[in-house]
């Protein structure tokens, strides 16, 4: 149980670092998608399947690891520059 409500801790603190500002249409699905993604790995889990299970959570990690790196090193602007 210690280990499961530090998961949750962080869980809820990238969400609300990540997520605060939707900008693009894609940062305003994401939380949809992950919601749905959770109760995939949720069935896989309770059909013992967990092949199914593994590959929805690293699907469902990828959507972190690119929030993540777009928070990080979000995309430039273009600008035009005037001389």
């Amino acid at each position: 149980m210690p280990s499961l409500k530090r998961v949750q801790i962080d869980h809820a603190r990238l969400g609300k670092t990540f997520y605060r500002s939707p900008t693009t249409p894609d940062m305003q699905r994401d939380p949809e998608l992950a919601a749905a993604r959770h109760d995939q790995i949720i069935a896989a889990i309770a059909d013992h399947d967990p092949e199914t299970a593994g590959e929805i959570m690293r699907g469902h990690m990828e959507i972190s690891r690119r929030r993540m790196t777009e928070y990080i090193a979000p995309a430039g602007l273009d600008v035009p520059l005037q001389l």
